[in-house]
């Protein structure tokens, strides 16, 4: 199935620690999420079932299902004027066996960014996957604007137990991300568990001048590079 690139959209991940717990931190559970148990080296991989529904102004219902697959293809190095420019980014690559496109990461300071490539012809990306803007470390409480006050922005809402078609994870944080857009209002929520990456991501948007009505998009994962045990 094709997808097509919507409004800017939002990614990914945390480390299982063994030892002593409290109340607050309990037996492997970890306290924050910090951008080096981001999981985005060369050759990791995520394959995701995604179930798309569209809902017309004439009430029908359209449900379409794909499996997808996430891959970090390459690291790509170039030139770059300026404090603090970042002189590299990781590509992307997603397929659902009709369609390829990709997204570039980068990792400047504490902040993890994850957009669209459609400028530079890297094919269409898909609208249910986010443009992330993720501001390390995480933890449950914190937030912070990707645009306009009030009308673009990330919260890590809870952390605890998410279960995926993969496995149940122990640890995962919820991170909501929002903004109201000139024609539109959408939503994120999507879970990260560490050094994993995002398990489940779920996407709302509710359209008041489009040709299509509200639309809605669940990824779940169902496998991943280290699931078997093999460490990066």
């Amino acid at each position: 199935m094709k997808r097509s690139m919507g409004t800017f959209c939002a990614f990914l991940a945390l480390v299982f620690l063994a030892g002593c717990g409290d109340d607050d931190n309990p037996v492997g559970v970890t306290p924050i999420f910090s951008i080096q148990q981001f999981p985005i080296k060369v050759g990791d991989w995520w394959q995701y079932e995604v179930t798309d529904t569209i809902y017309s102004f004439t009430d029908a219902v359209t449900v379409t299902r794909d499996t997808v697959m996430a891959t970090v293809v390459e690291t790509i190095i170039y030139d770059c004027i300026g404090p603090g420019c970042p002189s590299s980014y990781t590509r992307i690559e997603f397929d659902d066996g009709e369609n390829k496109w990709s997204y570039g990461a980068q990792i400047v300071a504490d902040t993890l960014v994850i957009a669209e490539f459609t400028i530079i012809g890297w094919g269409t990306s898909a609208k249910s996957w986010p443009v992330i803007n993720w501001q390390f470390p995480l933890e449950v409480g914190k937030s912070w604007q990707q645009g306009a006050e009030g009308t673009n922005q990330t919260t890590v809402l809870t952390r605890g137990e998410i279960d995926v078609p993969a496995q149940p994870f122990a640890d995962g944080y919820l991170l909501q991300w929002q903004w109201d857009g000139f024609n539109s209002i959408s939503r994120y929520d999507i879970w990260a568990v560490p050094e994993v990456g995002i398990v489940r991501q779920y996407f709302g948007e509710s359209c008041t001048v489009c040709s299509q009505g509200d639309f809605t998009s669940t990824w779940e994962l169902i496998d991943w590079f280290g699931k078997t045990g093999i460490s990066r």
